[in-house]
């Protein structure tokens, strides 16, 4: 029993000792990229490392959340999470996020929606950070939207039109016309269902 003890002991030494020098460097002033950098070398994560320091400075998180992405962009998607699950504005991490790795904005905003049903607002927000907005944009293969920024017009600009006596038809039903009354379409005359 004591051997098991020991050994929880000595396994958990390591980590509180990156935590106690994640709060010192912090303690002493660090830059958060500096912070993470020193975490790293002692063997932590880029990831645990910046849940510590939200931890520790959430009245910090852009500058935390900026520091972190920059340190390894390629966890971008987790890091977000991360923030996410700790209560940091949604707009605030989606903003800089995007700002500091938009080759990821994509990812980042489909993240986000699992934190808000305000999915208009996230691509808004991205976009305004400086996303790509087709990149952000859903496929419509996927039968999930259409595209943001995509023109709904078919090539060239043409939209089809009704024949002009279904118009007339439908302005008289709309307006409560009489079909008596001549179109000014030159369909008038027609029997109408009414």
């Amino acid at each position: 029993m004591k051997k098991i003890i020991g050994f929880l002991v000595v396994s958990a030494l390591p980590w509180c000792m990156a935590q106690a020098n994640i709060h010192s460097d912090y303690e002493a002033g660090l830059p958060f990229a500096q912070i993470i950098n020193n975490s790293v070398s002692d063997g932590n994560t880029v990831s645990n490392t910046f849940s510590q320091l939200l931890d520790i400075a959430p009245q910090e998180s852009g500058a935390i959340i900026s520091a972190a992405i920059n340190a390894d962009s390629k966890q971008t998607v987790d890091l977000v999470n991360i923030a996410l699950q700790a209560s940091v504005d949604l707009a605030l991490v989606v903003k800089l996020a995007v700002q500091t790795a938009p080759e990821h904005a994509g990812a980042i905003v489909d993240t986000a929606k699992k934190y808000s049903d305000k999915e208009l607002g996230l691509i808004k927000t991205a976009i305004e950070a400086g996303a790509d907005p087709s990149v952000i944009g859903e496929a419509p293969a996927a039968g999930r939207g259409r595209p943001v920024g995509f023109n709904l017009l078919p090539i060239g600009g043409n939209i089809p039109r009704p024949p002009l006596d279904r118009v007339a038809r439908l302005i008289r039903r709309v307006a409560h016309i009489p079909h008596h009354i001549p179109s000014i379409f030159g369909g008038g005359g027609h029997a109408s269902p009414h």
